[in-house]
C-alpha cells in the first residue's frame, strides 16, 4: 500500500459511494406506476421526451419526497420492518465483529500470523450450507405449487426456524470454549461452533430480506432502505 493507510480502504468506499449516488441522480424514472401518475399529471401533454422534460424540471417530486419519508415511516411504524431490520442488524454486525475477535482470540490460543485467520473457514463452511436449505425450499414452493396450495410469505421461514436455535447455542458452544475461561480445550473445538454461526448468519440475512419482499411487494425497496438504514448504523 506503500504510504495509504487502512483508512484509505474507508476513503475509497466513500468516493466511489459518492460517484454512484451523483450518476443516480442522472436516471430517469422507469417504475410503471411512477411513470403512469406522472402521466395522469399532464394529461395534454402527449410526447414521452416531453413529460420526462417536465419531469425533471420539478425540483423535489412528490413521489420523490415520499420515497424518502416512506423508509422511516416504515420502520418506526411497522413492527415486522422495525423486528427484522433489528435481527438481521445484529446478525449482520456479527460478521463484522468476528472478523476482529477471531484473530485476537486464536492468537490467545496460539496461532500465528496468518494461520490465525484459517477458523474463518469454518464461518464460510456454514454459510455454505445454506444451499441445502436453498434447494428443500425450493422442491417444497414446487410441491405447493402444484397442489395449488397457497404459499405465504412465512412458507420460506425454514431457514430462520433452523437458524434462529443454531445461532444461540453456536454463539454459546463458542464463548465457553475459548480462553480466559478454557484453556485445556483443543483449538477445534470454538472453530466447530462457527460452523452454525455461520450458517445462521447467512440465513438471518436471506430469509428476512425475502420475507420484506414478499410481505411488502410493491413498497418492498422502501421496506429494504428502512432494513439498510439501520444495518449500517448498528
Amino acid at each position: 500500500m506503500g504510504h495509504f493507510d487502512w483508512t484509505w480502504v474507508f476513503y475509497m468506499a466513500a468516493i466511489v459511494t459518492s460517484i454512484v449516488t451523483l450518476l443516480f441522480l442522472t436516471i430517469k424514472e422507469s417504475r410503471p406506476s411512477v411513470v403512469l401518475a406522472k402521466a395522469e399529471e399532464f394529461p395534454d401533454v402527449h410526447s414521452w421526451s416531453r413529460r420526462q422534460g417536465l419531469r425533471n424540471k420539478l425540483k423535489i417530486p412528490k413521489h420523490e419526497k415520499l420515497d424518502l419519508v416512506r423508509p422511516l415511516r416504515l420502520f418506526f411504524t411497522e413492527p415486522i420492518v422495525f423486528l427484522v431490520a433489528v435481527i438481521s442488524a445484529i446478525a449482520f454486525g456479527l460478521v463484522y465483529l468476528f472478523t476482529e475477535v477471531l484473530p485476537m482470540v486464536y492468537t490467545e490460543i496460539g496461532f500465528e500470523d496468518g494461520w490465525r485467520n484459517i477458523p474463518f473457514l469454518a464461518l464460510a463452511v456454514g454459510m455454505l450450507l445454506s444451499i441445502i436449505t436453498r434447494i428443500y425450499d425450493r422442491r417444497f414452493l414446487a410441491r405447493r405449487l402444484a397442489t395449488s396450495s397457497p404459499v405465504s410469505p412465512e412458507s420460506k421461514f425454514t431457514g430462520f426456524f433452523i437458524g434462529a436455535p443454531l445461532l444461540a447455542g453456536g454463539l454459546w458452544w463458542f464463548a465457553w470454549t475459548i480462553p480466559p475461561r478454557v484453556t485445556s480445550v483443543h483449538w477445534t473445538v470454538p472453530t466447530v461452533a462457527l460452523v452454525p454461526i455461520g450458517y445462521a448468519v447467512n440465513e438471518f440475512d436471506y430469509v428476512l430480506a425475502g420475507y420484506l419482499t414478499d410481505c411488502y411487494q410493491t413498497y418492498s425497496a422502501s421496506a429494504f432502505a428502512a432494513l439498510a438504514l439501520f444495518y449500517y448504523t448498528l
